[in-house]
């Protein structure tokens, strides 16, 4: 453009010098000359001002989406982790004080909000961050009843409303507090302070006249604008194009149009905030950017005009449009080495790859450092070949493609010294250098990763430990109720058994029988053939009783060589049919002890509830003098004690 520039001011100043008829001819080429130079400056301005609104945008949005998902993030954790025990009547004054703590404990985190409270089903504050003031109600509140029809919305916000106590502009933020069965047993709430979001918006610069808004997306209710105006909040705009490309599906965008509230006209960018019910948008006004744009137009025709009269002035007047074309350029050179400089001073590592070709256009130093690589080693090569696995880069392109952009999605990365480390990445579609191309920011998350599998390890380590101390437990519970030995319940369950046992029967009504049994001359065996045969023929009457009983019997070692047979809901008659066979089946059966034949043969003594006794202690003693009554009359047999009326 400006070797372009010169050429034709040689050709008029050598139009002049040849002839004077050819002035006019360069007095027209030099003007449009100038419109041209005029109009891509302000093509330029025009750009200038977008790129200004987009960036400012960017960052409100940033800003805005962090402050709500950090909310949402508090609001959700203090709704999962109230007990519902704590939403009755009966459980408030158990929990309050240590809730309305967890609450000023959780306020804390946000200057942006004026405190946490959670509310009933009927919209009573049952607790709050700031117990000192009055307790205001929620219902009628829209957030209220909106989650009270609809439970299921999970986070929604209200419309500005003015403080009961505070008596400043609010938003409140509330999530839902949901039963068992998913019913509505209250909220937990949070008013956010829009003065804070105004100072924020107050804090930005783009011109006497630009305007930042941020409304709602779902019914185009304004939230907050500056320059303020308190009449129009809550307030729905009509037939705003912005709004319309919102309702279309935008997440994004830049539109010029002039405003219905104050019918200024301005290059507004919007975008949304996140996936909540907002965007914001940040207007410059066309007054403002195109200020000093026509302040030189007028300059410059009045320049033109001045070339009618003079060719020196024509040509002093051309050289500093020149200078301000050559400033504009320096201008936006500026601004792309300080867009440079941010990226080089950005504390994370950003690398810019053709989208198609995946070939690296840029990286900051951050990167090289992260890669442990030079730039040229970097620059112009594949960013697949930082991918271990090329195929992980092309599933997170495709989902960029879909989404339009990518958020802290964890993916492998490999240095080239062929280290690899895992990095969070975000990623997002830019134009660079004329072509669209891939921006991904990362972070080092290797030092997390490594935690979490050591802790998962940990865990796993840990799950197999609790189950061998569960089935050591196990054991030993076994071992506690369980003689060595024979391998029945021992004394100790025998007593807690009994007592149930008969706790049962006495309150159903049902009959309960008891066999006591004692191994005839046990001793004789011991001493004739040794403990070993004694524990031999031990074993073998606990395996002939437990193969002849019912499920719901217990056979016990009561002591010795005597056994317990405890036998639920079996009336006397039947008890004493039951040990006569168990006395014929150890009569009958024969051991094995190192080529000697062993016979065995056992008294039983038997006892039932009512008929003998009432009392678990009186019942065992009845077995006990059946027994010796059966030993007395010969052994080898059965004995029961007449029924007697017992207390």
């Amino acid at each position: 453009m400006f070797s372009q520039q010169a050429k034709i001011t040689d050709s008029s100043i050598g139009v002049r010098r040849s002839y004077a008829g050819l002035f006019l001819l360069g007095c027209f080429a030099t003007l449009l000359l100038l419109c041209s130079l005029l109009w891509v400056s302000y093509q330029e301005t025009e750009k200038r001002a977008t790129l200004t609104a987009r960036n400012t945008v960017e960052i409100l949005e940033a800003h805005l989406n962090a402050t709500f998902r950090r909310l949402q993030a508090d609001l959700e954790g203090v709704a999962v982790s109230v007990p519902r025990e704590a939403m009755d009547a009966a459980g408030i004054p158990s929990f309050r004080a240590r809730l309305d703590r967890e609450l000023a404990m959780h306020a804390r985190q946000f200057p942006e909000i004026l405190g946490y409270r959670i509310v009933d089903r009927n919209g009573s504050v049952l607790y709050t961050s700031q117990p000192d003031l009055p307790r205001s109600t929620a219902k009628g509140r829209s957030h209220f009843e909106e989650l009270k029809n609809d439970p299921g919305k999970g986070l929604v916000f209200s419309e500005v409303a003015m403080g009961r106590i505070s008596g400043r502009p609010l938003l409140f933020v509330a999530f839902p507090i949901l039963d068992g069965k998913g019913q509505f047993l209250g909220m937990v709430t949070a008013p956010v302070q829009v003065d804070y979001f105004q100072q924020l918006f107050d804090a930005v610069d783009l011109g006497e006249n630009a305007a930042i808004t941020l409304r709602r997306t779902d019914n185009a209710r304004l939230v907050l604008r500056r320059p303020m105006r308190p009449d129009a909040v809550n307030r729905a705009v009509q037939d705003n194009p912005m709004h319309d490309r919102i309702l279309a599906g935008d997440k994004e965008g830049v539109i010029s149009f002039v405003a219905h509230l104050d019918k200024m006209e301005r290059i507004y960018a919007y975008r949304r905030v996140g996936d909540y019910p907002f965007y914001v948008a940040a207007g410059v006004a066309s007054h403002d950017y195109l200020g000093a744009w026509r302040s030189t137009a007028v300059i410059s025709l009045l320049a033109c005009a001045g070339i009618m009269l003079a060719l020196g002035i024509i040509m002093w007047r051309y050289g500093k449009l020149e200078d301000k074309e050559q400033k504009l350029a320096r201008d936006l050179q500026k601004s792309e080495a300080t867009y440079r400089s941010l990226l080089e001073a950005a504390p994370f590592p950003v690398v810019v790859a053709d989208l198609d070709g995946a070939i690296i256009k840029y990286v900051n130093q951050r990167a090289v450092q992260w890669l442990h690589a030079e730039p040229d080693q970097l620059i112009g090569h594949s960013v697949r070949d930082l991918y271990p696995d090329p195929a992980s880069r092309d599933r997170v392109v495709a989902l960029l493609k879909e989404q339009g952009d990518v958020r802290d999605a964890e993916v492998e990365l490999r240095q080239l010294d062929g280290d690899r480390r895992w990095a969070i990445l975000s990623m997002e579609l830019i134009d660079f250098d004329g072509e669209p191309c891939t921006f991904a920011a990362f972070s080092d998350i290797s030092e997390r990763k490594a935690a979490e599998m050591a802790m998962r390890e940990a865990n796993e380590q840990l799950q197999l430990q609790l189950g061998e101390i569960q089935r050591l437990q196990a054991a030993l519970q076994e071992q506690a109720i369980r003689d060595s030995l024979t391998g029945l319940f021992n004394r100790r369950y025998l007593d807690e058994t009994l007592e149930r046992e008969v706790a049962r029967s006495r309150r159903e009504g049902s009959p309960l029988s008891l066999v006591l049994m004692d191994i005839d001359h046990f001793k004789r065996i011991n001493d004739t053939y040794g403990h070993h045969a004694g524990d031999l023929a031990l074993k073998a009457v606990a395996d002939l009783l437990l193969s002849d009983v019912r499920a719901e019997d217990v056979v016990c070692r009561y002591g010795g060589e005597e056994f317990l047979i405890l036998l639920p809901g079996m009336p006397v008659a039947s008890a004493i049919e039951r040990a006569e066979g168990w006395c014929r089946l150890i009569a009958g059966a024969s051991l094995d002890h190192d080529g000697v034949e062993l016979r065995l043969t056992a008294s039983f003594g038997v006892a039932a509830y009512p008929e003998h006794a009432r009392i678990p202690d009186q019942l065992t003693q009845c077995a006990d003098r059946a027994l010796y009554q059966a030993k007395r009359e010969g052994r080898n047999r059965v004995a029961v004690q007449q029924p007697q009326v017992v207390a």
